[in-house]
């Protein structure tokens, strides 16, 4: 197998797994553990400090899931043929990675300001958590469609 596919195949590999820490944790996050949590203890103190105690340990993997999300999406843009800029509606495929890169650096922005808001005043997870699924799950949304619109479209992107 040449070279190029095996580091290509690593590098998607990479984005695949980042992504499914960050935003399958998030998920998990908010379907599993906070009910899970609240049903075993209510929203009691203790309830909150057993989530704040859960997204502690996770941060550090949120950390280098967007790091590793942001490098390799990077390297896959540059080898797809279909992008000459960060933020290009050119086509239907940049238009659409465009705003998947808005929602990114919107979701880690919530993500910087949660942790921040959390420290100064603490509290639960609130309302920035749903927001910051909402954003994931559209940002999953629209990688299904530029898989579809560069298997179909080809380098011309429509």
């Amino acid at each position: 197998m040449p070279a190029k596919i095996v580091v290509f195949a690593l590098i998607t590999f990479l984005h695949d797994l980042g992504t499914v820490v960050w935003i399958g944790g998030l998920f998990a996050l908010m379907i599993l553990v906070i009910p899970a949590v609240r049903k075993a203890v209510g929203k009691s103190p203790q309830a909150g400090e057993i989530v704040q105690g859960v997204q502690k340990r996770f941060r550090g993997f949120v950390v280098a899931s967007i790091a590793i999300v942001g490098i390799t999406g990077i390297l896959m843009s540059k080898r797809s043929g279909f992008v000459t800029s960060a933020f290009s509606f050119a086509n239907l495929y940049t238009g659409v990675l465009s705003v998947k890169h808005i929602l990114v650096i919107l979701m880690s922005a919530f993500t910087v300001i949660m942790n921040l808001i959390r420290k100064k005043i603490g509290g639960g997870p609130g309302a920035f958590l749903i927001i910051n699924l909402i954003i994931g799950i559209l940002i999953l949304l629209l990688s299904g469609f530029n898989a579809a619109i560069g298997l179909i479209a080809g380098p011309a992107g429509l």
